[in-house]
């Protein structure tokens, strides 16, 4: 009678495996909530209530709610980064956090973090940024413009921003065709797989 234990795969050509998940999102900010109230068929539309909403025709919309960045962001960084890169640096830290790759052992010295990278699925950057530097460049002229208008603008920054706070120093992405987003993380990460055989 055969063993119904999955056998382990020993040949590493063969093996994929998905370390760790983090996220923030409308449903929650935990793999486990976030399923459950899909599962559950849970809208994550509410109504908007971060601005007014009386000149706008749509009143409705998926609010990320109850997000906390402590323990994730430095107080520094917390003040300054709009909502999207918080949110960003948070998710993937969770997703480190769920790979037991947490503060202590990215602080190992023996990790060869050069062949460490980040990839980032978003469909846009930060809108915020955008728009309120565009808002001061017509206001108040080009002199009162943040120096971090373009840099925080621009949708590479989120995995620009988890690399640097972590030392990654491998192959950082961000793919903003979000429904390309596994495959190209399976053929990058293949693409990795073969560069660090051929190195």
């Amino acid at each position: 009678m055969a063993s119904s234990s999955l056998k382990r795969e020993s040949d590493p050509k063969k093996r994929i495996v998905i370390t760790g998940m983090g996220i923030v999102s409308v449903f929650g900010n935990d793999i486990h909530t976030y399923y459950n109230k899909l599962l559950d068929g849970v809208s994550g539309i509410t109504p908007i209530d971060r601005f007014d909403t009386s000149d706008f025709s749509v009143k409705i919309a998926g609010q990320i709610r109850d997000f906390s960045s402590e323990g994730y962001i430095n107080a520094k960084d917390d003040r300054r980064l709009d909502d999207c890169w918080r949110y960003c640096l948070v998710a993937g830290k969770k997703a480190l956090d769920d790979a037991t790759l947490g503060k202590q052992l990215l602080a190992d010295t023996a990790m060869d973090k050069t062949r460490m990278g980040v990839l980032v699925g978003t469909c846009m950057g930060n809108y915020e940024a955008l728009t309120s530097g565009v808002e001061t460049l017509n206001e108040k002229g080009n002199k009162k413009m943040s120096p971090f208008f373009i840099p925080y603008s621009i949708s590479n920054m989120g995995p620009a921003l988890l690399a640097m706070d972590t030392g990654f120093m491998g192959h950082y992405y961000r793919n903003w065709i979000r429904h390309c987003i596994y495959y190209t993380g399976f053929c990058k990460s293949l693409l990795s797989y073969i560069y660090c055989l051929l190195s």
